[in-house]
Formats: structure tokens, C-alpha cells, sequence
């Protein structure tokens, strides 16, 4: 027969049949506890939930309720506050850390600048807009604001995006001896309030878990058996690797890493100016108009480029890793942001106010591959990092360094058995 191609296709159907038939239902749990403050923990515990009950994935998010308390009436706070909000994030299966990422706002609000134009735009409950915001925090009942005010008044979101909740089978707490629970350690207020009143506060408040959950024996069953039997589960383990301080006027830099690992992805590198607590620009990243970047691994020099990374190189080598936006939950969505370009991120803007270089140390680009990064394995040697760049009028900076893996967690009758990276 001859090639009729997609239209044409006499088997063609759109719809698949015999769908699933469950109750599906949005919980909204209260936390204990309900309220946090500055610099304190913020602990999260997934309930067991019912016996047939499990996450739909890409659906769990804490949301709660913020107000400022400021005598200064012009006040506003930091962008994306959902990512500037916590400084720390630990997610463990009963109390074994299986993820750990220390300033957990600079990179994943640096993420957050490549999503999509629409993505960022209707990220309302994640704070990213922010002219948006500082009106939701001065609704009082009985204005009249605009329709968006009125429908999320001052409720924000946290996104539980680890990838055991996003990117695998439901969630089946019912079928874990383990149980999930998130560590968020909290900023202090002047680190998002904007404010000439240095007394300013922030109110955290009604702290819900929030996600989809669907009641089927059957697909409850079939996910029971995958965590007794044995189910490997692969995420994305990330190291802050260093924070160091370094001068905007030095023209070389050294960076060396110790981290021996069977599938190391890469190495992002960002630069924040030291801003005063008036001035905290949590969505604008700092170029150091890096000229040349050699790499040596394992005592091997001129790795990933032979002849060193070369400016005109920086954009499309970190737009390779996260010109998708980094979306777990359709990673086939991701990789085609990527490669149309669809993205909020544009070349000018990437190199003034948004720059960070990627050293992506994978065989391919395709992010959805998994164990297609650089093993290291001598701990003595590493990684060493050469740095040279152009000499800038002097400003204070903070370099954050943020080392990928390709990790596994691997379960076994119920169990966390171990963890590999």
C-alpha cells in the first residue's frame, strides 16, 4: 500500500479508547505548621491518603497567603517570589535526603527567565509578574481592582517540582514504607521586601499542600507492584558547588571542582552583583564578559572545546540545557520550546541582564536522555575551570557555581534502597 502520510492515514484516529474511569479529586490539606517565618524550616510530609488514591503528576504545588507589614507605603518585593522565597531545599524519603540544593533561588529563578512568554505570563500564583503583584498585596475587600487582583488576591504557590511527582508513574504514598516529605529553608524578609522601613515583615500564612489525586484499584495495584518489585526512578541531582566572591575589575578567574560522578550533565555558572537590601533584583544576572573559558578534566586539558569556549558560544551552549524551561511534567513539550525557539529568553537580553554559562558536559543536547553525561571519576583531579574575561569598572560579586548530575533512586519492596549519581 502506498504512503498515504498523516492526513491521509485510512487508521488514522485522534482519540484512544477505553479511557480510565476514576474519581479524580483536588486536595487541599492544611500544613502543620500553617505559617513560617524568616530563616526558619518549613516542613512538608505527603499524607498516605487512601488505599486506591494516587498524584496525578505535575499537580502538587504549597500554596499560602502573603502580606507585607511596611510603614513605607511604596513598598514591593523581588520577583518570582514563589522561587526567591526559599533559600534551601531538601526532599527526603523518610528522612534519607535523596535531593539537596542550597540557594535554591538564584538558580531556579535563572531557570525560570528561559520559559515560554506565555508560561511566565500566566505564572500569576508564582509572583513573576510583578507589577501584577504589588497589587495583589495591597487588595483590601471592597476595591475594585482588575479581574486578575480580585481572583488571586495574596495566594502564591510553591511548585513541588521534583521529578518523583512530575516526570514518572503517579505518586503512591500508600505503597512506600517511606514517606516523602519536602525541607524548605525560608529567606529573610530582606531579601524580598524592597522597602525604606528596614522594621518591614513579611506574613506567611495558610500554608495548604494542594494536588490532583485519581482513585483506581487497578492503576493503584499496577504502581503497588512497581514500587515492590524493583523501580528506578530518574531525577536531576543538583550541587551548589561554591559561592564565592570575586571583582567585576579581575580579568582571570580560577574555578576547580572535586565531584567524581558516573554522568556529570554540566556546570552553570552565574554572577550577582552585591546589592543592597533597596535594590535586590532577584531575576537580573550579571555578564562578566567572559572572553575565553578552558576546561581541563581529570588532568586532560582543552575538554568540551579544543581550542577554549569562546563568547559567541555561551548562548546557544546553555539555551541547549535550559531553552525548554526545564519542564519535567511534558519533557517532549520542553524539547520543542527548545528547538523553535520558544522561549522568553532572547539573545540581548541573555547578554545584559541574564547571562549564565552552561558547560554542558553531555554527549547530546536531548534533555530527555538520561546517563549521557561525562563520568569523573579521580576525586584529586576534577575538574579545573580557567576563566578569562574582560576588565569591568569594579563591583562587588557573588559567582554561585552549580553542579548536575544524572541520578537514580532505585526502590525495592516498598523501600528506598539506595541512591546513585
Amino acid at each position: 500500500m502506498e504512503n498515504c502520510g498523516e492526513r491521509l492515514n485510512p487508521l488514522r484516529h485522534y482519540k484512544t479508547a477505553l479511557g480510565l474511569k476514576a474519581e479524580r479529586t483536588h486536595i487541599v490539606s492544611t500544613n502543620n505548621p500553617s505559617s513560617i517565618e524568616q530563616n526558619q524550616t518549613l516542613h512538608v510530609q505527603f499524607p498516605s491518603l487512601g488505599a486506591h488514591d494516587v498524584v496525578v503528576p505535575g499537580t502538587s504545588r504549597l500554596t499560602f497567603d502573603l502580606s507585607v507589614e511596611s510603614d513605607d507605603a511604596d513598598y514591593t518585593i523581588v520577583e518570582n517570589i514563589s522561587r526567591s522565597l526559599v533559600k534551601k531545599i531538601v526532599v527526603s524519603l523518610e528522612s534519607v535526603e535523596i535531593f539537596s540544593l542550597s540557594d535554591a533561588d538564584v538558580l531556579l529563578n535563572y531557570c525560570d527567565l528561559w520559559k515560554t512568554t506565555n508560561s511566565r505570563k500566566d505564572a500569576i500564583m508564582e509572583g513573576i509578574n510583578s507589577a501584577l503583584t504589588k497589587k495583589r498585596l495591597r487588595y483590601t475587600n471592597g476595591s475594585n481592582p482588575e479581574i486578575a487582583v480580585k481572583t488571586f488576591k495574596k495566594k502564591f504557590c510553591i511548585p513541588l517540582d521534583f521529578e518523583l511527582l512530575n516526570s514518572h508513574a503517579p505518586f503512591f504514598q500508600k505503597a512506600l514504607s517511606d514517606r516523602l516529605a519536602y525541607d524548605f529553608e525560608i529567606a529573610s524578609y530582606s531579601d524580598i521586601i524592597k522597602s525604606s522601613d528596614p522594621e518591614s515583615t513579611l506574613s506567611i500564612t495558610n500554608i495548604c499542600l494542594e494536588y490532583d489525586v485519581v482513585s483506581s484499584s487497578e492503576l493503584a495495584r499496577v504502581i503497588r507492584d512497581q514500587y515492590q518489585n524493583k523501580c528506578v526512578i530518574y531525577y536531576e541531582k543538583i550541587l551548589r558547588h561554591a559561592k564565592v566572591a570575586r571583582n567585576a575589575s579581575d580579568t582571570r578567574w580560577n574555578i576547580n571542582l572535586s565531584s567524581p560522578s558516573r554522568s556529570l550533565k554540566g556546570i552553570l555558572i552565574l554572577c550577582k552583583k552585591v546589592e543592597d537590601r533597596f535594590d535586590k533584583k532577584s531575576e537580573e544576572f550579571f555578564n562578566p564578559e567572559i572572553t575565553k573559558c578552558e576546561i581541563s578534566i581529570e588532568g586532560k586539558p582543552n575538554q568540551l572545546f579544543s581550542n577554549g569556549i569562546q563568547p559567541y558560544h555561551h548562548y546557544e551552549m546553555t539555551r541547549g540545557f535550559l531553552g525548554g524551561g526545564k519542564c519535567n511534567v511534558y519533557p517532549t513539550i520542553d524539547s520543542i520550546c527548545k528547538n523553535t525557539f520558544n522561549t522568553d529568553m532572547r539573545l540581548d537580553d541573555y547578554l545584559t541582564t541574564k547571562y549564565g554559562l552552561f558547560l554542558d558536559c553531555r554527549s547530546s543536547d536531548d534533555n530527555v536522555l538520561h546517563g549521557s553525561g561525562r563520568r569523573v571519576d579521580s576525586s584529586s583531579d576534577g575538574i579545573s575551570i580557567l576563566i578569562e574575561k574582560e576588565k569591568q569598572d569594579p563591583q562587588n560579586l557573588d559567582v554561585y557555581v552549580y553542579v548536575f548530575f544524572d541520578a537514580q533512586m532505585n526502590i525495592e519492596s516498598g523501600r528506598l534502597k539506595d541512591v546513585i549519581y
